[in-house]
């Protein structure tokens, strides 16, 4: 059976952060890939617009996540550690709308169980653990905190042979869940 489409010797470039400008778009990109982090970095965006002035903020702050944190809390402590950290979160994502950043949450995509290469992800970064996290976004209010939901399976459960490495898709797969945003702006 296939387990991945694409080549997994073709590494898929991910940048730590980007800038770009567009016409008189600016679009800033930040890789945080585990909630402590994008808490981290909602704070962060709070603090800049608060303390500078309205030019400063965000039009819409695309955040997402899951799988990362799947692999790194798999104890009970670490478990409850990211209820926590998922719950002040959604104070966050809450002030971020308010103060006139809309959040765009993106739930995680579907997992290829059968391309997972590593013993670790095979053991808590399986679809099943995917779909624990999902009820957990909304069982602690990350889904309706949030501006918009960009739902990940909506756009990968019919496509997930191509996720090569069981957890990353091909760039224009991702694209689909862009078209599902901007269709609702």
């Amino acid at each position: 059976e296939e387990v991945g489409i694409s080549d997994s010797n073709v590494p898929v470039p991910v940048p730590d952060n980007e800038n770009f400008i567009i016409g008189d778009i600016e679009l800033s990109f930040q890789y945080v890939p585990q909630a402590a982090y994008q808490l981290q970095a909602l704070r962060l965006l709070k603090e800049t617009h608060v303390s500078n002035s309205t030019q400063n903020k965000a039009d819409l702050i695309v955040i997402g996540g899951g799988a990362w944190d799947c692999l790194n809390h798999s104890n009970d402590q670490d478990r409850k550690d990211l209820r926590k950290t998922l719950t002040n979160l959604v104070i966050e994502i809450k002030a971020s709308n308010y103060l006139g950043s809309p959040v765009a949450w993106m739930t995680p995509t579907t997992i290829n169980n059968a391309a997972l290469s590593k013993e670790i992800e095979r053991a808590h970064m399986k679809e099943d653990d995917m779909k624990e996290i999902r009820t957990l976004y909304e069982a602690i209010g990350i889904l309706s905190s949030s501006a918009f939901v960009i739902d990940g399976p909506s756009f990968t459960q019919d496509r997930v042979k191509e996720a090569y490495d069981g957890v990353n898709y091909p760039l224009p797969v991702y694209d689909a869940g862009a078209q599902i945003l901007a269709n609702s702006l």
